[in-house]
């Protein structure tokens, strides 16, 4: 992935060194394997750019300290989510596009313990999405791609 700033400052990062990416109002954040973060203001970048990255995304198998996975990756149709919380409430779940926008949006109510969930994303298009959860305080996302 390349973060092209206005200033024609490029920066690359790969796929496979990206835990996370969350977009807010204003900025992107980029939460590295490694732990490092880069924090862009949207306003300032004037493209992001993902090249052939279908080869590059592999199925989540539970890594990165995740509570949460997300299976097939890439998905056809219908998209397993399988998650664990330690108390019983709500869960928010979000599907986004690469410009930030919010394309499905739904709530889920849960036990204490794994729960699982099945989101149809057969009228999305074919790329790459992020899928983003929030228990309380703590947010997730994951990247996965549509075929």
């Amino acid at each position: 992935m390349g973060v092209k700033e206005k200033a024609g400052i490029q920066t690359s990062f790969t796929i496979s060194s990206i835990s996370s990416l969350t977009f807010s109002k204003d900025s992107m954040l980029v939460n590295k394997t490694n732990g490092n973060i880069g924090n862009y203001a949207l306003n300032g970048v004037r493209y992001l750019d993902f090249e052939d990255i279908t080869n590059k995304v592999s199925h989540l198998d539970g890594q990165n300290n995740s509570n949460i996975l997300i299976y097939p990756n890439p998905v056809n149709d219908k998209l397993q989510i399988s998650f664990k919380i330690l108390y019983a409430g709500k869960v928010q779940l979000e599907i986004i596009d690469l410009h930030g926008n919010i394309l499905q949006q739904q709530t889920l109510s849960n036990q204490i313990g794994t729960n699982n969930a099945t989101i149809s994303v057969s009228q999305l298009h074919k790329v790459f999405y992020l899928c983003r959860f929030q228990n309380g305080n703590k947010l997730e996302t994951i990247k996965f791609i549509k075929k």
